[in-house]
This record gives C-alpha cells, structure tokens and sequence, in this order.
C-alpha cells in the first residue's frame, strides 16, 4: 500500500513538474519580439484607470532602443530614460531617471514610474494593446501610435551643450560646501565631446571615464581615478558614485546642468567661465 502511494505522489509530482515546463514553454513562445516591441506607445490605462483621467496634459508615452537597453519616453510633461533588461517576457527598468519640470496640469508621473520600474514586470501584447503585469496583475496599457505626440516631448539636448568645464555646486539635495568645505576643491566635470570623454578633479584626486549621450540620458562608464589620501573622501566618493552610471541631463538655463537619477537632481554644476581647469 506504502508503494502504491509513493508511486501516485511521485507521478503527480511528474505531471506537475511537466506542466509547469510546458507553460514555461508556452510563455517563452508568447513573449513578444524586439520588432513587435519597438516604436511609440502611449499609455491608456494604469491600474484599471483610463489615462486621460489621470493626465489631463499630455499621455506618458513608452519607447524600447534595444540597441543601447534603453527605454525612454514621457511621464506626462517630464522626460525619462533608463536602462533595461528584456528577456522571455520579463522586463525590468529598476534605475529610472526623469528631468524635474513643474507640471502646470494634473498628472499621476510618480505612479507610471513607480509601476514601470517595479521588480518583476511582465510584457504582452494582444491585440494592439502592450500590457505590463506585475504580480499577474495589470498595472499598464499602452498603444503603438505611428508617430511620436508632438505635446509634452522634452527637447533633446545637443552634445554641444555639454562641452566644456562645470564646477558642482549641489550633491545630494546639499550645498557642495555641506561635503567639501573649501570652495577651492569643489569637484569638477569637464566633456571632452570629440572623444566621448569625461575627466576632472573629483575634490582631491583626478578622474576620468567614457561617456555616452542618448535622449538626454547620459551614461559614464569605466571610471578610474587617482588614490591620494584626502580629507573628503566621502564627499569625493559620493560625487563618482552620483556620476557613475545612468542620468538624465537637464539645464537650467545656459550655465546650469543638473543630472538626476531615479527622478531627483544628484548633482548640479555651473559652467566655468575660463578656458581651463587645473587639474590638481
């Protein structure tokens, strides 16, 4: 009777783990290609909600660059961007950042991206309409359009904009002077636009890196440095790290550039008005 019993867990065991593959299976085949993927999409649902109730500006749009794991559009009258990751059906977008505008309409931006970067997101697409899932749950619906809304699109900022040298001025919400308590070793940021480089003084020792500028998304990689000891290594430490990775870039103004990441400015610098900036 023993045997006779193990032997029935055991199969159910076996159908289970087979069922279970065959709808993993049957997902992968489902999941949509990057060519169906790309494009613009506007949203037109959130969590049951028409969008237009919850906009009453311009609709939060969604575009997919697999080529650079980009993902961009608007949140309503703000600009975002983010790099994600797309595989059978799953996607995740966990480090998006937005520009800061002030809204004049009604908008629910902090929820599209809160539901948008969340951990465990799912893709379908029946019927013309992309759905986001999270926890089997439907939390967004967009639509393709042929072209891009003209309301609400952020101009993209030209690379000419960047060159040149930036003192910090802002980490963090703080006043540089709150890390760095000498003006004189306020860290700086200079683009060097001919060779996608970025090299300054990090408020003791010297840094450099590559960068790259994609819909005012920019991305600093293989950042290295000098290793003096110094009295702000927190600050300076905290200042690579803010700089490091992905942004997105705004301006306030000619001679204000702001980068933000995940929605909030982390760094803001002022353009230096002299040629150059010595480097220690």
């Amino acid at each position: 009777m023993k045997s006779s019993n193990l032997m029935k867990v055991c199969a159910v065991l076996m159908i289970a783990l087979v069922s279970g593959l065959f709808l993993q299976s049957c997902d992968k085949k489902n999941a949509p290609t990057q060519a169906e993927l790309e494009g613009f999409w506007v949203l037109k649902t959130m969590n049951g909600e028409p969008a237009a109730n919850l906009f009453k500006g311009p609709q939060p749009t969604l575009e997919f660059n697999f080529q650079d794991s980009i993902v961009s559009g608007t949140s309503g009258c703000n600009r975002y961007t983010g790099k994600f990751s797309y595989k059978d059906g799953n996607f995740a977008a966990p480090n998006l950042a937005s520009t800061r505008m002030l809204c004049l309409d009604e908008n629910a931006e902090p929820e599209f991206l809160l539901e948008l970067s969340n951990a465990g997101n799912s893709i379908t697409i029946v019927d013309g309409i992309l759905t986001i899932a999270h926890d089997e749950k439907v939390v967004l619906e967009f639509e393709k359009e042929s072209t891009p809304p003209q309301d609400g699109i952020v101009a993209k900022i030209a690379p000419e904009q960047l060159d040149g040298s930036w003192v910090l001025t802002n980490i963090g919400g703080d006043d540089a002077s709150v890390k760095f308590k000498d003006s004189a070793t306020y860290p700086t940021l200079t683009f060097n636009i001919a060779e996608n480089r970025v090299t300054g003084n990090g408020g003791c020792n010297v840094y450099n890196g590559g960068y790259k500028l994609t819909n005012n998304q920019l991305i600093v990689d293989k950042v290295v440095s000098t290793m003096m000891a110094c009295p702000n290594l927190e600050g300076e430490g905290l200042f690579i790290e803010n700089l490091s990775d992905t942004s997105t870039v705004s301006f306030l103004g000619a001679d204000v550039l702001q980068l933000a990441k995940n929605g909030n400015v982390v760094l803001q610098f002022t353009k230096v008005v002299t040629d150059t900036i010595a480097a220690n």
